[in-house]
C-alpha cells in the first residue's frame, strides 16, 4: 500500500493516544478537558521549541530530559500563578495538572528521538499536528465523557433528571472512548497522507517524463 511507503518514522496519532491516557483519568469534564488540553498542548509546543533553540546541547541523549525538566519548571511557576490568581477551576485541579509533564513528554517523543535537525522551524511543523490532534481529541472526549457520566456539558444539565451512567466514569470505558477517537482519526490522517503520497508520486512521474521529453529532444537537436 501506499502509506507503506510513508515517510514518518512513527504515526503521530499513537503519541497522542499515549498522551491521552496519562491525563484520562482526571478529565471527566469539558471544563477539565480544555484546561489539560490547552495547558498540555501551550508547555508542549514552548518547551519542544526552546531545547530546539540550543542546538549544540540538545542532542538526542538530552532533549527528553531538557523537555522534562522545563515542563516541571513551568508547572512549578504556574502553581504560583493559580494560587495568586485563585480561580477555581485552577486550584481544584492543581494536584492533577502535575500530570501534564508526563503528557508533554509523551508528546515530544517523536522530534525527541526521530528527527535530526534542531531548528525551531522544523520543530513546531512536526509537532504542530500532534498538538492540535490532542486538543482536539481531548475536547471531544471531555464531552463525551461529561456527557454520558454526568448528563451535562460544561456544568448545566441536559436531559433533566438524568445524572449519567456509573459505567462512563470507568477507567476502562475511558480508554475505549480513546482508542475509539484514535481509531476513526487515524483513518482520516491516513486517508490524507495516501492521497499527500499519491500526489508526490504523480508530481515524481511528471518530472521524469519531462526530463525524457528534453533528453530526447537534446539527443535530436545533436543530431542535425
Amino acid at each position: 500500500m501506499i502509506r507503506e511507503q510513508s515517510r514518518f518514522t512513527i504515526n503521530p496519532l499513537y503519541v497522542v493516544a499515549v498522551a491521552m491516557c496519562t491525563i484520562c483519568q482526571y478529565v471527566n469534564t469539558l471544563q477539565q478537558g480544555l484546561l489539560f488540553g490547552l495547558l498540555t498542548a501551550v508547555i508542549c509546543l514552548l518547551c519542544t521549541n526552546l531545547v530546539s533553540l540550543v542546538e549544540k546541547i540538545a542532542d538526542k541523549n538530552l532533549r527528553a530530559f531538557l523537555i522534562t525538566m522545563l515542563t516541571a519548571v513551568i508547572i512549578v511557576i504556574l502553581e504560583y500563578v493559580f494560587e495568586l490568581l485563585n480561580w477555581e477551576i485552577l486550584t481544584e485541579n492543581l494536584d492533577s495538572i502535575k500530570w501534564i509533564i508526563i503528557a508533554v513528554t509523551a508528546l515530544s517523543i517523536v522530534p525527541t528521538y526521530f528527527e535530526t535537525r534542531l531548528t525551531t522551524r522544523h520543530y513546531f511543523i512536526n509537532m504542530f499536528f500532534s498538538v492540535i490532534s490532542f486538543f482536539v481529541l481531548i475536547v471531544v472526549y471531555s464531552v463525551i465523557i461529561e456527557v454520558l457520566g454526568f448528563g451535562s456539558i460544561f456544568g448545566y444539565a441536559l436531559f433533566g433528571n438524568f445524572g449519567g451512567f456509573v459505567f462512563a466514569g470507568q477507567l476502562y470505558f475511558k480508554l475505549f472512548v480513546i482508542a475509539l477517537l484514535i481509531i476513526l482519526t487515524n483513518f482520516i490522517y491516513q486517508a490524507v497522507e495516501d492521497r499527500k503520497m499519491r500526489f508526490d508520486l504523480l508530481v515524481e512521474k511528471y518530472k521524469l517524463n519531462i526530463k525524457q521529453v528534453l533528453n530526447e529532444r537534446d539527443g535530436k537537436g545533436g543530431t542535425l
